[in-house]
C-alpha cells in the first residue's frame, strides 16, 4: 500500500456536493434513492393512520344486524372521510411517482422541498378525523380543502425547482411531459380551490365536487401514457 504524500488530505464524502450538469449520466444518484424511500415511506404511513380513527361499532341491544346497520350508518361520516383521504393520498403519490421519474439527482433545495410537500401528507390524518368526525359543515369541509391546497402547491414547487435547475432532471425529458406533470399536479388544487365556494352554499355540495378529481385524472393517464417514455 502506497503511502500518502505530506500534502495529501483525505477525501471526505461529500453526500450533498453539487450534481455533475445534465449529460453527465442517466443513471439515479444514492440521494435522490433514499429520498424516494423516505419518501414512499411517508406515504405509506400516512394511508394506514388513516383507518385509526375507524373503530368497530358497538352494537345495542336488540336485532343485531338491525343493530350493525345502525351502527355503520352512525359510522358513514368517518368512513367517507377515509375513503376520500385514501385516494386523495393515492393520487398525490402517483403524482410524486410521476415528478422523479425524469429526475435523476437531488440537492439540498430539492430534498427541503420534498420534505416540506411530505409534511403536508403527514398532517392528512388531521383534517380527514376532523371532516368525518361529525356532520359536514362549512368551516370543515374548507379546511379540508385548505390542507389539500397546501399540499397540491407544494408538490407543485417540487417540480418547479426540479425543472428550474436542468442538471436534476433527465436531458432527454419532452417538454409536452414537463406541462403535463405540472397540470396532473395542478388539478388538485384547482378543484379543491373550486370546491370552497360550493361549500359555502352546501357542505355536502363542497365534498361532491372533490369527485371531479377522478375524471380529470383519467384525463390526465390517457395524454400521459402518450407521451412519457416506458419506464426504465
Amino acid at each position: 500500500m502506497s503511502e500518502a504524500e505530506p500534502g495529501d488530505e483525505p477525501t471526505r464524502p461529500r453526500p450533498f456536493a453539487r450534481a455533475p450538469r445534465a449529460g453527465a449520466g442517466s443513471e439515479r444518484d444514492v440521494v435522490l434513492d433514499r429520498m424516494l424511500f423516505f419518501s414512499d415511506a411517508v406515504f405509506a404511513i400516512a394511508m394506514t393512520l388513516l383507518v385509526v380513527d375507524l373503530r368497530p361499532p358497538q352494537l345495542g341491544a336488540g336485532d343485531p344486524d338491525a343493530a350493525l346497520v345502525s351502527a355503520l350508518r352512525a359510522s358513514f361520516g368517518q368512513i367517507l372521510s377515509f375513503a376520500i383521504s385514501f385516494l386523495v393520498i393515492a393520487l398525490y403519490w402517483d403524482g410524486h411517482l410521476r415528478i422523479f421519474r425524469p429526475v435523476r439527482r437531488a440537492d439540498r433545495g430539492l430534498i427541503g422541498l420534498n420534505l416540506a410537500f411530505l409534511a403536508w401528507i403527514a398532517f392528512m390524518p388531521f383534517p380527514t378525523s376532523i371532516l368525518g368526525g361529525h356532520d359536514p359543515t362549512r368551516g370543515t369541509v374548507i379546511f379540508y380543502a385548505a390542507v389539500q391546497i397546501g399540499a397540491g402547491l407544494f408538490e407543485t414547487a417540487v417540480w418547479w425547482y426540479a425543472t428550474a435547475h436542468p442538471r436534476l432532471i433527465d436531458p432527454a425529458v419532452d417538454p409536452r411531459l414537463a406541462r403535463l406533470v405540472r397540470l396532473s399536479i395542478l388539478r388538485g388544487p384547482v378543484v379543491f380551490a373550486i370546491s370552497i365556494p360550493i361549500a359555502l352554499i352546501s357542505p355536502w355540495l363542497g365534498i361532491a365536487s372533490w369527485a371531479l378529481l377522478i375524471p380529470s385524472a383519467a384525463f390526465v393517464d390517457r395524454r400521459y401514457g402518450r407521451i412519457a417514455p416506458p419506464a426504465g
